[in-house]
């Protein structure tokens, strides 16, 4: 039986750096038009990046990494989406203006626009 070659540490960070070489460009690209938000579609690839590269030994022998990877990137979207509507729901039930009680005339008239 033929023993398998297993693959050093430096092969699989190579593999993994031309992974994030051809394919971060096109996560930040759907990161952006799935949240018009340029900080955040770049947190959102550093954070699919970040936990692909944890499981890369084993994303790097599936078929369809990249489909991978552009799950995990709608899975941080999503969960990034609801994490704000909650905070903007809290706001909203907290009563956010009462945090603007002791504003000054012109930015109470600001807050108002």
């Amino acid at each position: 039986m033929p023993m398998r070659r297993r693959d050093t540490r430096d092969e699989v960070r190579d593999d993994f750096d031309a992974f994030v070489r051809a394919e971060a460009a096109d996560l930040l690209r759907t990161a952006y038009v799935v949240t018009w938000d340029l900080p955040l579609a770049e947190d959102l690839v550093q954070e699919c990046l970040l936990r692909i590269a944890h499981r890369w030994p084993r994303v790097r022998t599936m078929d369809h990494s990249r489909a991978y990877a552009r799950r995990v990137l709608f899975n941080l979207a999503l969960d990034s989406s609801a994490r704000h509507a909650r905070q903007r729901a809290e706001l909203a039930r907290a009563g956010a203006g009462d945090h603007f009680e002791h504003a000054d005339d012109s930015t109470e008239r600001a807050m108002q626009v």
